[in-house]
């Protein structure tokens, strides 16, 4: 639907039809209409489940006794629609029959169109434009939240949003951290610390992803760069076997054989 809600919205697909688009706050509605892409967009009712607003909708589609998908996102974790939500919804239609279709919506939505790729390029420009103002940018003294600024100068500078920003920093002699923090910290860099980031930029709802890490004010130490050129050699062998045929078991075994 091209809506990204700040809290939960649900989107009816037909085979016919859709989507029909049901959004958090009435507040909001005039930027899901201008952004989304619904044949219909209306809000939350106050004072009415939205698991009852949507049986309604259905109900009017002539879908009260079918078999009802109900899907929601699968990338780490899976999540699908609200408890309460869902048992208003199979309330009010008790003459239907749902099921889980989060894994067919899955596989769907593997099958890129032009337009979408288009759209992946373009967040895959802009993440990587991140990194390179990062790396002309960065110095010691300055806090991770503001690298947080720097990322965000970039991305939204250039109608971008910030999907996913991860920032942390450790000495390189004694590291204190694996993975990057989930929110940056007042913490200053100093020389001789590693930033490990994980910076996602998205246009639309088609994002870039990297994983980066910049050594501040000095060279890597031996171990650091090890371990960087470790990787190198991992995402060559991987993208050796990026094309049309190769697997899941290839992609593992071109990353497995690092070692």
């Amino acid at each position: 639907t091209n809506w990204v809600d700040p809290y939960v919205c649900y989107a009816i697909l037909t085979a016919k039809g859709g989507p029909w688009v049901l959004m958090s706050n009435p507040l909001y509605l005039h930027t899901a209409r201008r952004a989304a892409r619904a044949v219909e967009i209306e809000a939350f009712p106050y004072g009415k489940s939205p698991g009852v607003v949507l049986a309604e909708k259905l109900a009017d589609l002539g879908l009260s006794k079918g078999r009802i998908g109900i899907a929601g996102v699968r990338h780490i974790g899976r999540s699908s629609i609200a408890a309460q939500d869902r048992d208003a919804l199979v309330a009010a239609l008790p003459e239907a029959e749902f099921e889980d279709a989060l894994d067919v919506l899955a596989s769907a939505r593997m099958i890129k169109s032009a337009e979408e790729l288009a759209w992946f390029e373009r967040g895959a420009m802009l993440t990587d434009r991140v990194v390179a103002h990062l790396a002309r940018h960065m110095r010691a003294g300055m806090t991770e939240q503001q690298l947080s600024g720097l990322i965000h100068e970039a991305a939204i500078g250039e109608g971008g949003w910030m999907r996913v920003e991860f920032i942390g920093a450790t000495p390189m002699d004694a590291p204190e951290i694996i993975f990057p923090w989930q929110y940056p910290s007042i913490r200053r860099l100093q020389r001789g610390d590693v930033v490990l980031t994980e910076l996602s930029v998205g246009w639309g709802m088609c994002s870039g992803q990297i994983q980066r890490p910049f050594a501040v004010g000095t060279r890597p130490t031996p171990e650091y760069q090890r371990l960087y050129d470790m990787a190198v050699e991992c995402y060559e062998r991987v993208f050796e076997v990026l094309k049309s045929g190769a697997t899941d078991a290839d992609f593992r075994a071109a990353a497995a054989s690092v070692g």
